[in-house]
């Protein structure tokens, strides 16, 4: 039972790279170095899969305005919005996951 109770053995503010990796094994990760591409790349994510809705089936995109997609019934529709969910959450759990680990480790 002593065993659970001994210090990690790597400090909780910056761990190292995995070995296997070329350059950077075993070197240690700043925080912000891990933090900031996360939350840049959830900015990204988000503003690619997002769309604001501008009336009469219309949507405006970062590719311009598109218009909207006429489904054979409503049974596709729901198919394809099920699809599509966890594209258009995949941004903000990035940006989530980078703030809490940034708040996590500091």
């Amino acid at each position: 039972m002593k065993i659970l109770h001994l210090p990690p053995a790597v400090s909780d503010t910056e761990r190292p790279v995995p070995r296997w990796i070329p350059f950077l094994g075993g070197k240690p990760v700043r925080l912000l170095v891990a933090a900031v591409p996360a939350v840049a790349g959830g900015l990204i994510l988000t503003a690619l899969f997002s769309a604001i809705p501008l009336g009469d089936g219309r949507h405006l995109t970062v590719f311009g305005v598109r218009e909207g997609v006429a489904y054979l019934d409503e049974g596709w529709e729901i198919l394809a919005r099920v699809c599509i969910a966890p594209l258009s959450l995949w941004g903000p759990i990035t940006i989530v996951l980078g703030v809490a680990y940034h708040l996590r480790r500091r």
